[in-house]
């Protein structure tokens, strides 16, 4: 069962970019999920933008940096398509863009639905994960999705915490260090931002005066960095990630959840592929390998031992860097398609 909405598209003859109508129906929804259904003209060419957000707006995104918006860009194929990573328990706004080729942008009306609720069951092995592009955090029980809650970020909500810029959301592994049942913003779940990779980046990003300068003063690599409440809405934050009090409550109500579970955020560097790989690690056969081939291309000139350390992290940075690679430092899928250690 779903939450279903209809969106209705309609174009004139002079592919105008008139809005005629358009139709929700909306069902139970057991997971949470979201179906959408998109009517065009038939034999419409074209591509389909879509915009779901938790804050309204006449052209939904009204402003991508303040506001929460997840985008997506369903194929006719994928028609209807489901939003998997809708929040439980959230009143949601959908709107569409249909490009027709020629013709002028067409935007569908504002629509909205409220994804059902769960209760969040007893936890075994629980993480959380964090996906800043669809801006949810999920309770996980030995890697199977539990529960999705809507989140807030900072205004840069895309990019990759390296310094403090009091904007953006660091990405990658991390653990809780700390819980804060009476914080500045509610309750609070502390993070070991920066990691050592967070701080090889930073380094890298030092010696290749890849960092802003302000008033002459380079940035440092900033911290405490919190899973907290307080609201949702805007992206508001300063590279922490904001939940509703009520959700905060929820996850505090668990105490499985706590001083070393595990934080896993994913977003426009580092992908859930990138994670997996990185939980699993590279061999010390396929470490000698990445060696050689950065050595091959002058990037590295350590010996091939098999040790992924800073000098090897280094070597990737300058690589990835020469190919307009996120700069991770580290030994990602997209970098390790390119260099030929894993298809």
């Amino acid at each position: 069962m779903y939450v279903i909405i209809v969106l209705a598209l309609v174009r004139t003859l002079t592919l105008s970019t008139s809005i005629h109508c358009f139709s929700i129906l909306c069902l139970p929804s057991a997971g949470g999920e979201v179906a959408l259904y998109f009517l065009l003209p038939q034999k419409a060419g074209g591509t389909l933008e879509l915009y779901r957000s938790t804050t309204a707006g006449k052209r939904l995104p009204p402003d991508p940096l303040r506001i929460p918006v997840a985008r997506f860009s369903p194929s006719p194929s994928e028609w209807p398509f489901i939003d998997r990573k809708a929040a439980h328990n959230t009143f949601y706004y959908y709107r569409a863009c249909y490009r027709p080729l020629p013709g002028f942008p067409v935007w569908s009306s504002l629509a909205s639905c409220t994804t059902s609720g769960t209760a969040l069951p007893p936890l075994r092995k629980p993480s959380l994960f964090v996906d800043k592009e669809n801006f949810i955090l999920e309770v996980r029980d030995d890697g199977a999705p539990m529960k999705r809650y809507p989140i807030d970020l900072g205004q840069n909500s895309r990019r990759r915490k390296l310094f403090q810029d009091r904007a953006s959301t660091p990405e990658g592994i991390y653990k809780i260090i700390c819980v804060q049942n009476n914080a500045t913003y509610y309750k609070a779940y502390d993070l070991d931002y920066p990691t050592p990779i967070d701080r090889i980046r930073y380094r890298f990003a030092l010696a290749h005066r890849l960092l802003p300068a302000e008033g002459g003063a380079l940035p440092p690599i900033g911290g405490e960095i919190q899973i907290h409440g307080l609201c949702v809405g805007y992206n508001w934050t300063w590279g922490c990630i904001a939940m509703r009090n009520r959700d905060m409550d929820e996850l505090m109500s668990r105490r499985e959840i706590g001083v070393g579970t595990e934080v896993l955020i994913c977003g426009s560097e580092v992908t859930e592929e990138d994670m997996a790989l990185e939980m699993k690690g590279l061999s010390m056969k396929e470490t000698k390998a990445l060696q050689q081939e950065l050595a091959g291309m002058g990037f590295y000139h350590g010996g091939i031992d098999g040790i992924l350390d800073e000098e090897t992290s280094f070597s990737l940075g300058s690589f990835q860097l020469s190919r307009k690679l996120p700069v991770t430092c580290e030994p990602d899928s997209r970098t390790l398609r390119l260099l030929r250690i894993r298809k």
